[in-house]
């Protein structure tokens, strides 16, 4: 019976890229460019290592401030649709959303009136 070192060896659970993500990332690439995988763990690995470096690597997403709000207000009383705004702003349509229903920047609306009619 083989013991239980050996067994994580095969695995590839003790190969250094799965500790060091820009070493993950380079074996994952040499998987691309060969197209060859030695078992699918080692696969799942160093897929596993990719999206945790991946990860680190995001940027912050944008946060909607309140005039961010108003002007949603505006273009959406324009007809132009949700999904269209929160590609200008960046942010996922969401967001809009949560600004038209009066789940964020409360107040939004009714200063958007104001910016209208003045």
């Amino acid at each position: 019976m083989r013991c239980d070192s050996h067994l994580r060896k095969n695995r590839g659970l003790e190969h250094p890229g799965f500790r060091d993500p820009q070493l993950a990332l380079g074996l994952l690439q040499k998987v691309i460019t060969n197209g060859t995988v030695r078992g699918r763990d080692s696969l799942s690995r160093v897929s596993e290592a990719f999206s945790e470096k991946a990860n680190e690597m995001k940027t912050p997403t944008y946060q909607l401030t309140f005039d961010d709000a108003v002007d949603i207000w505006l273009r959406h009383w324009n007809g132009e649709f949700q999904h269209r705004i929160a590609a200008t702003f960046d942010v996922n349509p969401g967001r809009v959303n949560e600004v038209l229903k009066g789940a964020k920047h409360a107040g939004s609306r009714e200063a958007a009136m104001t910016r209208q009619s003045a």
